[in-house]
């Protein structure tokens, strides 16, 4: 696919493109990865988690470093993998319990789903499998954004520039280690490129197809993190602002509301699980308050200061890495307004 300013990506190198962004990353994590001590040293006062008191992981050779790159929360996240939700503390949850990974309940489950089902598919072990879980959504989260870039009219090298901008974001590390991230930004992403393919769809059936695929990734998002629970509105804003601009796209509206509706599924059956498994629903925000001070704050995605980088760092790399946000939204501003004009 060619354009006045250049041709698009293949859907062969957006895969190849994703697929280097997150052997590359991982490659690095795993070379400069230091000599991480075990579990019982990192937290001083908490042991080992108690699935491993009986055979401890080995930290030796490459293996042993790409297990490092879990750590803290990954291990929370491993608990619910193995073992599903707990709740050792009778009544109110007790600091002790929630970091020795007993009272597990402060996370949610999508990622943990998807390192089980990991582990499962590959035969690794647990903890590898965390790892490898969330590396191989990482692909998806990059496939994901080069085509949304691609549908935007963005050509093939505005879009590995663009992308580039944020594999070198300093939090873009978080993408291929044991935490949450990567399953959140691929359910975001794929989340919304469905929802646009669907709006895009010549025939009822490709439509249908595509709202079902939107739906599972947007019931992923609510089911990952607290702050994908006002990101289910997506689909509705998207409408709106379409809307604005042709009157003709206002039916559409049903499907974006029956859309986020159906993408709150993910965090009503969490709770629904709580509920059941234990009682009381709200026990999730008890153990985070309790065991790490933490309040959910849902309107997160809307301030501004999220998005701003802090430019009080010492060091001019740092503040060149922190840069790569702002640049990158600006891009895709221009890109869009560019698109929508032509």
């Amino acid at each position: 696919m060619k354009n006045r300013g250049g041709r698009f990506l293949t859907l062969k190198e957006v895969w190849a493109a994703a697929l280097l962004f997150v052997l590359f990353a991982t490659g690095m994590a795993v070379v400069l990865t230091g000599p991480t001590p075990p579990v019982r040293q990192v937290y001083g006062r908490v042991h080992y988690p108690d699935w491993f008191e009986s055979a401890p992981p080995s930290y030796e050779g490459f293996v042993g470093k790409y297990r490092r790159l879990n750590q803290w929360d990954s291990l929370h996240y491993l608990s619910i993998s193995q073992f599903g939700y707990r709740m050792a503390s009778q009544g109110v949850p007790e600091p002790s319990n929630i970091h020795d990974y007993r009272d597990n309940v402060a996370f949610f489950p999508a990622y943990p789903l998807v390192a089980r089902a990991v582990t499962w598919l590959t035969g690794v072990d647990a903890d590898v499998g965390m790892v490898l879980g969330a590396q191989v959504v990482a692909v998806l989260a990059w496939v994901y954004l080069l085509l949304l870039l691609r549908s935007m009219q963005v050509t093939a090298v505005q879009s590995l520039v663009l992308a580039g901008l944020l594999w070198a974001f300093p939090t873009a590390f978080y993408l291929v280690v044991g935490y949450s991230e990567s399953t959140l930004i691929a359910g975001i992403l794929g989340y919304f490129y469905f929802w646009k393919r669907s709006q895009e769809a010549a025939s009822l059936k490709s439509k249908s197809a595509f709202l079902v695929l939107a739906a599972v990734h947007g019931m992923a998002v609510t089911a990952c993190r607290m702050v994908g629970v006002p990101l289910a509105v997506l689909p509705l804003a998207e409408w709106a602002m379409r809307s604005l601009r042709d009157r003709k796209a206002l039916p559409g509206g049903f499907e974006a509301l029956g859309l986020s509706l159906a993408s709150l599924l993910g965090v009503v059956g969490y709770f629904a699980l709580l509920q059941w498994r234990f009682g009381d629903w709200h026990i999730h925000f008890q153990v985070q308050k309790i065991g790490w001070d933490n309040q959910a704050d849902l309107l997160a995605p809307l301030r501004l200061s999220t998005y701003v980088p802090d430019l009080s760092f010492a060091y001019l790399g740092d503040v060149l890495s922190q840069l790569c946000l702002p640049v990158f939204a600006a891009w895709i501003g221009v890109s869009a307004y560019r698109a929508r004009n032509r």
